[in-house]
């Protein structure tokens, strides 16, 4: 399995997994990372780590600068991902900004890297579990 020369969109998870160099991230995703022409998180990540933050629901720390730090680019939304977004129609009612991320990945015809257990069971060969 390569990435076709796609650029590798990170979810949430998936860029702190980098970032924290998590032993969580499987070696298949290390390996395929490695060999992206570029690695990114959607902004929308961004605001939705900063929400859960501010929430309480996940630790206080700068969650851009960690993210510049693994060297992620910033991808930043476009209303055609919104557009892009309506075609997972089967993901109405899962989490908005999944179904978003995904539209994103789908504009950029890029690779999703995600632990979503639901984005990843829709067996689209561009979403990969992070998780192998």
């Amino acid at each position: 399995m390569g990435l076709g020369g796609r650029i590798a969109l990170l979810d949430s998870q998936t860029a702190f997994w980098l970032a924290l160099d998590s032993n969580r991230l499987g070696p298949l995703t290390r390996h395929l990372l490695r060999g992206a022409p570029q690695l990114s998180i959607s902004v929308l990540s961004i605001a939705e780590l900063e929400f859960k933050q501010q929430q309480g629901r996940i630790e206080a720390a700068d969650i851009p600068s960690l993210f510049m730090g693994a060297g992620l680019y910033f991808e930043p939304v476009q209303v055609e991902d919104v557009v892009s977004a309506r075609r997972f129609e089967h993901l109405i009612g899962h989490d908005p900004f999944d179904r978003l991320i995904q539209g994103q990945a789908a504009r950029l015809n890029a690779n999703l890297f995600t632990s979503d257990r639901k984005l990843i069971a829709q067996g689209f060969d561009w979403i990969v579990d992070s998780r192998t």
